[in-house]
C-alpha cells in the first residue's frame, strides 16, 4: 500500500497475523518511510533502508503512533534517510549508543556498589557484613549513588563528608572509608583507571570520656517503658548488660540459665568469636522471665512477637525510642 501517512489513512491499515506478511503503508513523501498496525492494534512507524545495492535491506523502528504524530515520524525517517546517504547506518548507530548507555548505567556507584556489596561483602560473609551494607546504601549512595566511579572525585567527597559530619564525626569516617574500599577493589579489577579520592584519610576517632548522667538513664527506661513489649525490654536489658545490640536482641533460651543468672554468648554471635559468659542482674533476669512465664515453653528466640523470629532494634525503633525520650 502506497498513499500519504496520516492518522486517518493509518486506521485502514488491517492487524498483523500469526504466519502472515504485515501490511506496510508507505509514505508518498519520504521515500521507504512506512507503518504497519500490530496483532495487538498498535501503529509502528519504521524506515526501510539499504547501505549500498550489494547488502540486505535493513528496517529501523521509529515509535508508534500515540508517542509519534505521523508528521513527528516522518521528520525522524527523513533524518534517518539523511544518514544513510551520509554514510551512516541508524540500526547500528541506534544499537552503539544503547550499549554504551548500558556500560554508564553499569558504572553508576549505585549499581556499581550492588555487585561490590554481593562479591566483596556478602559473599565473604564478614561479620560486620550489616554495618557494611548500612553506610553504603544509608550515607554513601544517598549522596554519590547517581555519580559515575570515574566522577567520583574530592570536591563531591568532601561535600558528602560535611554534610554527614552535621549528623556525627564517626558517620563521615566510615563513609569515606567505605567509599574508598569499593572503589580500590573498582580500580582492581579495571572498572576506573586511577583513585581520585586516594589522597583523602579518614578523620581519627576521639576518645569516649563521655559518660550518660543518672537523669539520662532515668530518660532511656521511661522511654524503653513507653515503646512496650518485647522490643521495649529488649532495650531495658541491652542498658543493663552492656553488650552489643544484634547479641542482645538474637539472644535465644538455650543460651540462658535464669536459675544461675548467667548467659553464654556463643562465638559465632560474639565480636571477637570468642565464646562469653555474662552475669544477668536480677533485673534482666525479671525481664526475661516475663518474655515466657512458663519454663516448658521457652525455646527459640527471647525477643520476639511472632515466636520464630527475633525482634528487630534497627533504626525504626531507635527513632521510635529517641522520640519517647524527647517527648
Amino acid at each position: 500500500m502506497k498513499g500519504h501517512i496520516t492518522i486517518s489513512s493509518l486506521k485502514t491499515l488491517p492487524r498483523s497475523r500469526k504466519g502472515q506478511k504485515r501490511t506496510f503503508l508507505w509514505d508518498d513523501v519520504v521515500r521507504k518511510f512506512g507503518a504497519y498496525r500490530t496483532s495487538a492494534g498498535d501503529i509502528v512507524f519504521v524506515f526501510q533502508f539499504r547501505m549500498h545495492a550489494s547488502l540486505p535491506t535493513e528496517r529501523l523502528t521509529i515509535g508508534k503512533l500515540g508517542s509519534l504524530t505521523p508528521d513527528q515520524a516522518r521528520s525522524l525517517a527523513a533524518a534517518a534517510a539523511l544518514k544513510v546517504a551520509t554514510g551512516i547506518n541508524p540500526v547500528k548507530e541506534r544499537r552503539e549508543a544503547l550499549k554504551k548507555r548500558e556500560i554508564s548505567e553499569d558504572l553508576l556507584l549505585k549499581n556499581f556498589a550492588q555487585y561490590y556489596l554481593k562479591v566483596r561483602v556478602d559473599g565473604k560473609k564478614l561479620r560486620s557484613a550489616k554495618g557494611i551494607r548500612s553506610v553504603i546504601e544509608n550515607d554513601v549512595l544517598a549522596h554519590l549513588g547517581n555519580i559515575e566511579l570515574s566522577g567520583i572525585d574530592i570536591p563531591k567527597t568532601e561535600k558528602m563528608l560535611n554534610a554527614l559530619r552535621q549528623r556525627s564525626r564517626g558517620a563521615a569516617r566510615h563513609a569515606l572509608v567505605q567509599l574508598k574500599a569499593m572503589l580500590k577493589y573498582a580500580y582492581a579489577i579495571g572498572k576506573i583507571d586511577r583513585l581520585a579520592i586516594n589522597v583523602l584519610k579518614p578523620e581519627k576517632g576521639g576518645k569516649r570520656l563521655r559518660m550518660l548522667q543518672p537523669r539520662e538513664i532515668r530518660r532511656f527506661i521511661e522511654a524503653a517503658h513507653d515503646l512496650g513489649g518485647p522490643r521495649g525490654d529488649a532495650y531495658l536489658c541491652l542498658l543493663r548488660v552492656t553488650k552489643r545490640l544484634d547479641e542482645v536482641a538474637a539472644m535465644k533460651w538455650e543460651e540462658v540459665d535464669l536459675e544461675s543468672g548467667m548467659w553464654i554468648l556463643p562465638g559465632d554471635r560474639s565480636k571477637n568469636y570468642d565464646p562469653q559468659t555474662i552475669i544477668l542482674p536480677h533485673q534482666v533476669i525479671s525481664i526475661l522471665k516475663r518474655q515466657q512465664p512458663d519454663p516448658q515453653a521457652r525455646s527459640g528466640f527471647v525477643f520476639t512477637l511472632k515466636g520464630d523470629t527475633k525482634s528487630t532494634l534497627g533504626s525504626k525503633m531507635k527513632h521510635e525510642l529517641d522520640a519517647n525520650v524527647h517527648r
